[in-house]
């Protein structure tokens, strides 16, 4: 299968079903840093970010992927790849999880390069 046909997968893509796609999308040298965010968010990424530690009620295997995955985002791992993505949240939860000091790329939005004319 190839790379788009995957990403195209993860369009409802439910998670309690596992991360093996997510994780097969991720470790492909062709993932971008706005298809690692959509992963991110798609996964529970604003509920994560609002409490790593799993005490919201994530299972083991969502904390590890979920660490990983922002680790790596954090890391600069993924690169830019001239898309957009903007950041799923709504804006009293975006100043929330500036409050708590939340590194930006989880914060703003990526302008794609049609956007910046």
């Amino acid at each position: 299968m190839k790379f788009e046909e995957k990403k195209a997968m993860l369009d409802g893509y439910d998670f309690s079903d596992g991360f093996i796609l997510a994780e097969d999308i991720l470790s492909d040298p062709r993932c971008t840093l706005e298809t690692a965010l959509g992963i991110f968010y798609s996964a529970g990424g604003a509920d994560f970010l609002k409490d790593p530690s799993g005490h919201s009620g994530g299972d083991a295997r969502w904390l590890y992927f979920m660490s990983v995955l922002k680790k790596d985002i954090e890391t600069g791992t993924f690169p830019k790849g001239g898309g957009s993505y903007r950041i799923p949240l709504r804006p009293n939860r975006r100043a929330a999880l500036k409050k708590m000091r939340t590194p930006r790329v989880f914060l703003e939005d990526i302008r794609g390069k049609e956007e910046e004319g």
